[in-house]
């Protein structure tokens, strides 16, 4: 009986709000002054679109998650309407002292980390655009006792509340924004409109590791990303990463390779035409997504989930930096 509700939920609800979502996100294509993708920018992976296209995709739709989804997908619907109450005038240039009240904002309401950069046109995704490509960058941590149960129904269930609260985040901030004087326009975790694990390495968060996700130093991978883009010109871009040494770490420690159930995660990088390198193989990855509750093994087993940073920096100096 739960396996026909979730379908009929999917193929009522699900589909026809989805299909909303994306006509708003193109509708931006046709906004003046919009920013497009470009010739090398990445094809989108849309999780919840390619999950309603297979047979097992109403297994996302489970009645106890449902709610994130459905959620996730009108605040992706709001963060686009919403930029109607822009400015008509936006001022262009912040403060040292309401720069620190917007860091203390997202801190406040629930934000892990928040960081700055400029976006490269080369990761909006395919067909999609952004309004401004100055970037603040927000993670958002993930339980970590309910990582440590994946691949579970309370993993599942936590990673789609993040997709959500996050997405809730990005709008305030949009909205904080506003009320300041500022243009701006929230991108939503979920989907979302830009390639996020580059965009939050260029912003000094972290390094993507072999499995795809940002690695920060608070809590590794788990977390999710998001952005809100604004057209503030003196936003302090992260002009250097002091986190690229996590790279070199994965390189000799691949346990998220030996550890994942679909054998998605590649020994040899691919690299893209935008220079983005990719060990993702989303053909084995995702049915794995969809079966096994979200899966998430390789956030649970990476050592960044389990040890701190300091100590893997400490190891990496003593044992990896020397060869």
């Amino acid at each position: 009986m739960a396996g026909l509700i979730s379908k009929f939920m999917m193929n009522k609800i699900g589909k026809s709000q989805l299909k909303k979502v994306v006509d708003l996100e193109d509708s931006i294509n046709d906004i003046p002054g919009a920013i497009h993708s470009t010739d090398k920018s990445p094809e989108r992976f849309d999780i919840v679109g390619n999950a309603m296209r297979r047979p097992d995709g109403y297994k996302m739709m489970e009645i106890k998650i449902l709610p994130s989804i459905i959620s996730s997908m009108k605040n992706t619907k709001l963060a686009i309407k919403s930029m109607s109450k822009n400015p008509e005038k936006p001022k262009s240039s912040i403060t040292t002292e309401l720069l620190n009240d917007l860091k203390n904002f997202a801190t406040e309401i629930g934000a892990n980390s928040i960081g700055f950069t400029d976006l490269p046109h080369k990761l909006i995704f395919q067909g999609k655009s952004v309004m401004y490509d100055k970037a603040i960058v927000l993670s958002y941590e993930m339980d970590k006792l309910k990582i440590a149960e994946a691949p579970s129904f309370a993993t599942e269930r936590m990673v789609m509340r993040a997709y959500d609260d996050l997405g809730k985040i990005g709008n305030r901030i949009a909205d904080f924004l506003r009320e300041h004087g500022f243009a701006a326009h929230a991108s939503h975790p979920l989907n979302g409109l830009v390639l996020y694990p580059p965009l939050a390495m260029a912003a000094g968060l972290g390094m993507p590791g072999y499995q795809g996700l940002l690695i920060s130093p608070e809590v590794g991978p788990r977390v999710r990303l998001a952005a809100v883009f604004t057209n503030i010109e003196n936003l302090p871009v992260a002009e250097s990463n002091p986190h690229e040494w996590i790279r070199e770490y994965c390189d000799h420690c691949r346990k998220c390779i030996r550890e994942c159930p679909g054998d998605a995660i590649k020994e040899s990088a691919e690299l893209k035409d935008n220079g983005i390198q990719t060990h993702i193989d989303n053909t084995k990855c995702f049915p794995h997504f969809i079966n096994k509750n979200s899966c998430s093994i390789c956030i649970k087993v990476c050592p960044f989930s389990q040890v701190s940073y300091e100590s893997l920096h400490t190891i990496w100096e003593k044992k990896i930096a020397k060869k």
